[in-house]
């Protein structure tokens, strides 16, 4: 959990305590929003599995808007059957969508918020844009963002993020904060997080984030962009840190 670096914006610091977008600003987080939600949570509960087979279709006119939803980011959904792995490489908007419709809003919105402590709002955000295509009101930082996909990379251990590694009284020897000897929280099982990491592998190997390869050591991630491209937003582990941009 401990911060290693923040870049607040691009370009020379120009005042003392101005806007750090890193961990004040909040974004829609797109496609992100998928494994720390729906993926997240049909994982975890064993309602899918790495194979499980799905059809890439809307939901019916009436259910989640007046209109059949999702579209898919190149138009109608193609009606095809595919396995998980293909939903999530592909970035397909119908999957999270049937699974927030068969297992509730709440329940995603619950794992979401408090396994993974993703910060969304519990009026705006408890329906199927946010929770599916990461619509959210206001979204999280990049900080939060970051920090929930932890668990995928670290056996489904969550520590808060913290810059603090430790502070002691140096008058008492007190110490106050220690982040370095604490407990990680199971946020998700092993399990989860060996198959989610596998997942977004996949993403960066065979998906929308083949650009984020590396020669010299193996990525997993998830991409993610809102309407009109104005938020691309890219979240990227390696087997020692987390970041999101």
């Amino acid at each position: 959990g401990h911060i290693l670096g923040i870049a607040g914006q691009i370009g020379p610091k120009t005042i003392s305590l101005g806007l750090n977008r890193a961990t004040s600003s909040h974004r829609q987080p797109g496609s992100t929003i998928k494994p720390v939600t729906t993926y997240g949570y049909a994982l975890e509960n064993d309602l899918i599995t790495w194979s499980s087979h799905f059809y890439d279709r809307p939901l019916a006119a009436g259910v989640a808007t007046e209109e059949e939803w999702p579209m898919n980011y190149d138009g109608y959904p193609s009606m095809g059957y595919y396995p998980v792995d293909y939903f999530l490489k592909k970035s397909l908007n119908t999957l999270p969508a049937q699974i927030v419709n068969t297992y509730g809003k709440q329940a995603v919105f619950d794992f979401a918020t408090q396994k993974l402590h993703l910060d969304l709002d519990p009026t705006m955000d408890l329906d199927y844009s946010p929770l599916c295509v990461g619509g959210t009101s206001t979204g999280p930082t990049m900080v939060n963002l970051a920090n929930a996909y932890m668990p995928y990379g670290n056996g489904g251990l969550y520590y808060k993020a913290s810059i603090i590694n430790k502070a002691v009284d140096v008058k008492t020897g007190e110490i106050i904060i220690d982040n370095e000897n604490r407990q990680g929280e199971q946020a998700v099982s092993e399990d989860t997080a060996y198959i989610m990491n596998k997942l977004l592998r996949k993403v960066i190997t065979e998906g929308t984030g083949t650009a984020a390869q590396l020669s010299n050591v193996p990525i997993a991630g998830k991409t993610g962009t809102t309407e009109n491209w104005r938020d691309i937003t890219f979240v990227g582990l390696t087997p020692d840190t987390v970041s999101a941009l």
